[in-house]
């Protein structure tokens, strides 16, 4: 996790499954690999993709998160990191590759984009879950704005980081356009709704 938090090489797809089997490794024997049967989410609308166009799926948001991963290095050095970090965390919800914690890595995945691209970590916190859970089903709609801005209190840290932070967000407010056009375009709309727990796990 150091090593790709400092690490100024892209990280690959073959990174986000190693992530996997180092967070479910103790879990379950499918710790790194991909589902092989459909899903649904408690308490969600959302209905990930079937496990036959999952490996297509990941293969490009691995291209597309080899391309980010590295600040200012890309096509993408222009966007703002909050940005590029929301749009990481969305695109692989959106897949969910995994028979299970897809959201633990989502989050490091969230948390090593804010890192590299110079953001503090953003820890979500018990209060903090339904305001989460409600911003992930917007996003899925294709709307990040409920993801990076200030008023959504996903961020806890320290005082000078929460100021960064927050101009951060102001600063990816300007460019919601752009970071619902850097989502994977197939989407479904999604109504409003209150997530439950299995959006943690």
């Amino acid at each position: 996790m150091e090593k790709l938090a400092s690490s100024r090489t892209p990280i690959t797809e073959h990174d986000v499954r190693q992530l996997h089997a180092l967070v479910l490794h103790e879990i379950t024997e499918e710790a790194g690999a991909y589902r092989s049967s459909a899903v649904s989410i408690s308490g969600s609308d959302y209905s990930p993709p079937g496990p036959e166009s999952v490996p297509a799926q990941m293969a490009d948001f691995g291209r597309w998160l080899s391309d980010v991963s590295v600040p200012g290095a890309n096509a993408f050095a222009g966007v703002s990191g909050l940005v590029v970090a929301a749009a990481a965390h969305t695109w692989f919800v959106t897949v969910h590759p995994f028979i299970d914690g897809n959201g633990r890595v989502a989050r490091l995945l969230l948390n090593l984009m804010l890192i590299r691209h110079g953001y503090p970590i953003a820890i979500i916190t018990k209060e903090d879950r339904l305001r989460y859970y409600d911003a992930l089903e917007f996003s899925q709609a294709s709307d990040l704005t409920p993801f990076h801005r200030p008023s959504d209190r996903v961020h806890r840290g320290e005082p000078g980081g929460i100021r960064s932070y927050g101009r951060g967000a102001t600063r990816a407010e300007r460019m919601g356009s752009l970071a619902r056009g850097q989502i994977h375009p197939a989407r479904t709309h999604i109504a409003p709704g209150k997530a439950l727990e299995r959006r943690m796990r």
